[in-house]
């Protein structure tokens, strides 16, 4: 079996992930909660192809936001009772978890530019430098 890439990863967690929220919003729920599998379980796998502790808790905060959102989408739709607990505890692990990784991180820019969806540019484009000066 062929590895498969961060990149690609990256690619299909974003992607369930808005299949998720768009099909949530649709009212297509069947789709929703299918979408709530590949989404979890790539932002999981995720987690395995950090090679530095501070990648690694920015990714555990993506992984949580992911799950925050499937825990409303499930509670949200089908009345459970108490899912915004379960919702405010994951926001506060992933926020916390941001927060330490940044905090640790010897370079900010990198920590966060290791995944494509934060990916912070770190040079100016040569016009706006010169329109700076």
């Amino acid at each position: 079996m062929k590895k498969v890439s961060k990149e690609i990863l990256e690619i299909i967690n974003s992607l369930s992930w808005l299949l998720m929220d768009a099909m949530w919003m649709l009212n297509e729920l069947e789709f929703s909660y299918a979408f709530i599998i590949p989404t979890v379980f790539s932002g999981f796998w995720l987690l395995f192809k950090e090679d530095k502790f501070d990648g690694f808790l920015v990714a555990f905060a993506a992984l949580m936001w992911s799950v925050m959102n499937s825990i409303w989408l499930i509670g949200e739709t089908l009345n459970m009772p108490g899912y915004l607990v379960a919702c405010k505890i994951c926001f506060l692990l992933g926020v916390s978890s941001l927060v330490t990784g940044l905090l640790l991180s010897k370079d900010i820019t990198k920590t966060l530019g290791a995944f494509k969806r934060f990916k912070v540019k770190v040079e100016k484009p040569q016009a706006i430098k010169e329109i700076i000066r």
